[in-house]
């Protein structure tokens, strides 16, 4: 079992506590200084590792992501850093060999909808809107178990139901 799936561990009941989501670790990146500062409190609140980036460039993202996107478990990123010059940094993300395996998730505006829809064609794993709920948040640590599940590192049920049909 590699780092990253000793990263989610549901308890009996099904969820996350919250010393497991500590063991999460998310990279904000926002062109608007206020809401980078809001979502990565919100964040903070539901007790995941938040490193905040700030960029008004996709120059400054794409350094970013070389210097934390090894380090991290889920990138959310505002809908004009990840989808401006043909999803240049979208594209980035999904064809570098570090970076790949990381789930973004994309934050929008209603408005943005489509480009988002066009995000998760090109890989994107899923978007959220704003204003961001903490309730929406808290739930972030689905988005690495899923990805284990797809990839083949955990199962998709449980092991006793798993042992339950082995047994049929």
């Amino acid at each position: 079992m590699d780092q990253k799936s000793k990263n989610v561990r549901k308890n009996e009941n099904g969820f996350v506590s919250k010393q497991e989501c500590s063991r999460i670790r998310i990279l904000v990146c926002d062109t608007n200084e206020e809401s980078c500062c809001e979502v990565s409190a919100l964040l903070c609140q539901s007790s995941y590792q938040v490193t905040s980036i700030w960029a008004a460039t996709a120059t400054e993202v794409l350094n970013a992501l070389n210097c934390h996107g090894p380090k991290t478990d889920i990138i959310l990123a505002q809908v004009e850093l990840v989808m401006e010059n043909g999803a240049e940094i979208l594209r980035y993300i999904m064809h570098h060999k570090d970076l790949q395996h990381i789930p973004v998730i994309i934050l929008s505006t209603r408005e943005q909808v489509s480009v988002c829809i066009n995000g998760l064609r090109l890989g994107a794993a899923d978007y959220l809107l704003k204003p961001l709920q903490p309730k929406q948040l808290s739930n972030l640590w689905m988005y690495i178990r899923n990805k284990q599940v797809l990839e083949g590192g955990l199962p998709a049920c449980s092991s006793r139901r798993n042992e339950s049909v082995m047994m049929r």
